[in-house]
């Protein structure tokens, strides 16, 4: 046996490294999901009657407030298929987490349409919030392979050397 190790070959590929975690790509798209929510909060309280901006907000606050939740159990979820905890309950009861979160918001959602008197429209709009800045994301994490190299995959913006 020879005791040359040789080290496998640079990347020639100009597409950004993929992140061991979900993390920094979740918390990019809560700060989407925030800043959108507030641009939409912001617009319907200059433009909106009383009822459209009851129903932007509150869904927006809800879209906020699943994006937290998402970025939470993500970031457990993440951690509990690197090894830290590998046991097929712990992944198990993060993934029954992620359908009460569905359930809860289902209620959320339910009360706010009977008690509340919004707009269910406007409240569709606030909800947007997030599938939104995940789209945001996509298309900036896929821009950044044509950015140059200083480009970091974790960050939402550029860094220079």
């Amino acid at each position: 046996m020879s005791s040359d190790l040789q080290s496998p070959p640079a990347p020639t590929s100009s597409a950004p490294t993929v992140p061991a975690t979900a993390a920094p790509h979740l918390l990019v798209i809560e700060r989407w999901a925030v800043l959108l929510g507030a641009a939409l909060c912001g617009t319907t309280l200059v433009w909106g009657s009383p009822r459209v901006q009851l129903g932007a907000c509150v869904g927006a606050g809800l879209s906020i407030l699943n994006a937290r939740v998402l970025r939470y159990l993500g970031a457990r979820l993440s951690g509990a298929r690197s090894g830290a905890q590998s046991s097929p309950s712990s992944v198990g009861l993060l993934v029954l987490l992620f359908q009460v979160k569905l359930g809860v918001l289902a209620a959320l959602l339910y009360l706010a349409l009977r008690l509340l008197p919004l707009q269910p429209i406007a409240l569709v709009l606030g909800l947007s919030a997030l599938p939104v800045a995940i789209v945001v994301r996509g298309i900036q994490y896929g821009l950044q392979a044509a950015a140059p190299a200083a480009a970091s995959p974790y960050s939402d913006s550029y860094t220079e050397s």
